[in-house]
């Protein structure tokens, strides 16, 4: 009776951390949100349709599906996608040029999507906090010695860096996956 009251009682923490950074990302993903849509802007035009339905597509296979996705063009000509925290999903004006089929679009989506589905950046910005706190005294000597003190702060930047290409990786592996499982070609036509 102990052990399972124990174990009720460490759901329910569990469950409230949970919530709590469910709840952080989509406020993070909003602001950025309001942010992208105020700088770049967005783009209304007929593929908006297709680019939701392949999105669609997609997150039905997420288990557990955690955020609400939007998928958003950007008036912009660079060829880019990014997903921002909360499930807010872009593809520029100049990707979609560039796209050949709704294969090639799903793999970039899945990619995406996965950042968001694995909290890529909270992640990082956790880490980010971390290694802040170590290139401290790097930065601190740098200001007296910019040599040494560059010298202090590159480990860090490396540990940064490795950090990013896993979840890249990881985003690349799993994206793959996702578009396949939604009846995509992940080697596209």
């Amino acid at each position: 009776m102990r052990k399972a009251f124990s174990f009720v009682i460490l759901m329910l923490f569990v469950n409230i951390a949970y919530t709590q950074n469910v709840e952080k990302e989509e406020s993070r993903g909003e602001e950025g949100d309001k942010m992208i849509r105020s700088e770049i802007g967005v783009y209304e035009h007929p593929s908006q349709s297709e680019l939701k339905k392949i999105g669609e597509s997609l997150i039905t296979y997420l288990d557990p599906k955690i955020f609400n996705y939007q998928f958003s063009i950007l008036d912009m000509d660079v060829p880019n996608a990014m997903a921002l925290p909360g499930g807010y999903v872009y593809f520029s004006r100049g990707i979609l040029v560039l796209a050949n089929s709704e294969d090639e679009l799903a793999g970039v989506m899945g990619h995406e999507i996965t950042h968001v589905h694995k909290q890529h950046s909270r992640k990082a910005q956790n880490r980010g906090i971390f290694t802040g706190i170590l290139k401290i005294p790097g930065a601190i000597v740098g200001a007296f010695a910019p040599n040494a003190g560059s010298l202090l702060i590159a480990p860090f930047e490396l540990f940064d860096s490795g950090y990013s290409r896993s979840n890249e990786k990881e985003a690349d592996k799993e994206g793959v996956k996702l578009s396949a499982a939604a009846g995509y070609d992940p080697n596209g036509p």
